[in-house]
This record gives structure tokens, sequence and C-alpha cells, in this order.
């Protein structure tokens, strides 16, 4: 696959995993409907299994602020809402200048992306070492099912669930975003008045082609996760709606 295409499944796995986050609360939520009817047991229940990866989105953007020489306040890490907006967590952080405000605003997302990446290399290190055309189907699915019979398999699982699904950016935190773009959109322009971006384009190129491929593996996995507890919750439900006979309304 080209680099091209290797981004565009990048782009398409992050908005995957994004979606993904609202569907499996919605069937936390909804379990605890049929279970309970109330709500608020599913998303207590929901919160408490993402606690760890809410501990490494906040201390990414503590340890990025300091790195960055920017001073920070209180860290929360707890649920609560801000200025209409609900956060599973949050750090204080001094008002700075854009660049670096947008470094500590993504470092969530960078950390946890590595953090994804090396949890699969641990568990998988053959689909890193391989060429992923090379390994079929079958012998995937035997790999799998054999990894599955470890603990460490579902440490990995679990470990991957809720890094994964606290990772994404929330509205203050992509703030300072525009002013990324529009540097990166500067500096290529830079380089082309310059005649570096040939010179470049190859060393680059392939950097950014192992890096994206990686991550690419990593994300595969982190929506297989997510998919096979997003089908069991699925399934939960309708037994529970059956042995119950109960429905939610949006079915």
């Amino acid at each position: 696959m080209n680099f091209l295409g290797l981004t565009l499944w990048l782009l398409i796995a992050y908005a995957l995993l994004f979606f993904l986050r609202f569907s499996l609360a919605g069937q936390f939520v909804g379990l605890s409907l049929l279970l309970t009817r109330h709500a608020q047991p599913g998303r207590i229940l929901f919160n408490l299994l993402l606690f760890p990866g809410v501990l490494v989105h906040e201390l990414s953007h503590f340890f990025m602020a300091a790195t960055l020489g920017v001073p920070t306040g209180e860290i929360t890490i707890f649920p609560h809402q801000d200025q209409g907006e609900k956060h599973l967590g949050s750090v204080k952080i001094a008002h700075t200048d854009p660049l670096r405000e947008s470094l500590i605003g993504a470092a969530p997302l960078l950390v946890s992306s590595l953090l994804l990446v090396a949890l699969s290399r641990w568990q998988f290190p053959t689909l890193f070492a391989s060429n992923l055309s090379l390994i079929s189907p079958l012998n995937l699915l035997t790999n799998l099912y054999a990894k599955l019979q470890s603990p460490l398999t579902w440490l990995w699982f679990y470990l991957t669930f809720t890094i994964a699904n606290t990772m994404f950016t929330s509205q203050s935190d992509r703030r300072a975003w525009p002013f990324i773009v529009g540097l990166v959109l500067m500096l290529i322009v830079f380089f082309s008045a310059l005649n570096l971006v040939q010179s470049l384009g190859a060393i680059i190129l392939e950097a950014s082609t192992q890096v994206i491929s990686e991550l690419n593996i990593a994300f595969t996995l982190t929506i297989a996760v997510d998919l096979f507890l997003l089908s069991f919750l699925t399934l939960l439900s309708r037994v529970v709606s059956w042995i119950t006979g109960r429905k939610l309304a949006s079915w």
C-alpha cells in the first residue's frame, strides 16, 4: 500500500475509533437501563473501566506542559462538567502561545498512539516484523485464538480498550490546532521556495511511511478490540431484554 493509502486508512481508523467510543458508552448505558431502569450505573461502570486511560490522558497534558515550561495547576481525574463540556478529567494549564498550546492539547493523542503501538508490538511482534500481505487470515485467527489462552493477552485487551477510548482530544484541547495547520502550510511553502522539498521528500516519506504503517497495525487491532466488546455488549443486551421483557426505545 502506498503512502496515500496508508494515510487514508489511518484517518479512517481514527474516525472509527472515535465513533466506536460513543457506541460503547451507549451500550453500557443501555444495558444499565435494561437491568436497573437507570442510566447512571452504566455511566459509572464505563468511567471506572476507563480510569487508567484517563490517567494517561491527563498526565500527558501535564508532562507536555512541564516539558515546554508552561505552569500547571490542579489535576482532576474524575468526571465533571466545565463550561458545558463533559470531561473525564482535566489539568489546569496556564495561558501560553498557540504553538505550545497546540502541542499540550495534542499530547494525549500522541502519547496514547505510541502506547497502543507499544502494546501491540508486545503481544503481536510478528505483525510488525512480517509483511502483512504474506499472513493468511486463517493463520492470523489461529494465532489470535492461541493468544487468548494467555492472561497477558487479556491485560493487553483491557489496556488497549481503556487507552484507545480516552485518547481523543476535547474541544478545548483543539482550540489552537488551526495555528499548527497554518504553520505546517507556511513551512511547506518556505521549503518549496528554497527547493528543499524534493531533497527532503524521500527521507521524510520513508520515515513517515514506517510510522504510519505501525500506527495502522495498532489501530486495526484496537478497532478489533472495540468491535469485539461492542458485539458482546449488544448480544448481552438482547439476552437481558429477552429475560426481563424490557426494551430500549432505540429498538
